[in-house]
């Protein structure tokens, strides 16, 4: 069961939105299961669930579906005591993770309270460090990084720990996050020099306000 402050997020959805999902897509995804039958929708679909991720996947689904379709629900299933493992296991970067907990979007509610000991009745703040550090252990080279706790946090709201772990996972490998928290990797630079690019394209007036406020957006490093 989740707790309450998460149940609170978890049920805000219309009933337009709620009868949307309802078809066989979402039923595959519900099953929350690597079963090759149940997965045929989203294999033959694809167009429909990426139009219906692009308009917004509500939030009582978002946590079963983002399992399914980062493929961290089958992750999980391959390795169940992985995540158990991990928390065992000390790190350096544990430190730095419990110095950012306070921060980590201090007005929301689930993450007010304090660490406490206990697993199904832990704290928000408790929750987020167990997450953040089975992944600082489980990826040595990466360790912890501001940044990597806000990400985190958005996946707790929506699903339990050992499930936020291997979301998480999946968006630093599957997806390429990974590098933009990699000390001295090309991949933030290039974000950036992606970022002033659009701006400079999209939005033009912007950009030149910011360069005559001498606020540099590219990420470049002056040595």
């Amino acid at each position: 069961m989740l707790p309450h402050h998460r149940k609170v997020v978890l049920a805000v959805a219309t009933l337009e939105d709620r009868d949307g999902w309802q078809d066989k897509i979402f039923c595959s995804i519900a099953l929350g299961t690597s079963d090759a039958r149940a997965c045929r929708p989203l294999r033959c679909a694809p167009a429909i669930v990426k139009q219906r991720a692009l308009g917004g996947v509500p939030d009582c689904f978002r946590g079963i579906v983002w399992q399914k379709l980062t493929g961290a629900d089958t992750l999980r299933q391959r390795h169940p005591d992985r995540y158990k493992l991990l928390l065992s296991i000390a790190t350096p970067a544990d430190a730095y993770i419990q110095r950012d907990l306070r921060r980590t979007m201090p007005k929301n509610a689930f993450f007010k309270e304090e660490v406490r000991g206990g697993d199904e009745h832990a704290s928000g703040q408790q929750l987020l460090f167990n997450v953040v550090h089975a992944y600082a252990v489980h990826d040595s080279e990466v360790g912890y990084s501001q940044g990597i706790n806000f990400l985190t946090a958005v996946l707790l709201l929506h699903m339990k720990q050992e499930q936020a772990f291997w979301v998480l996972v999946q968006l630093m490998r599957r997806y390429r996050i990974r590098g933009l928290f990699v000390a001295n990797n090309p991949q933030l630079a290039l974000e950036h020099f992606k970022l002033e690019k659009l701006t400079q394209m999209c939005t033009p007036s912007l950009h030149q306000l910011f360069t005559e406020q001498g606020v540099d957006i590219s990420g470049r490093v002056d040595t």
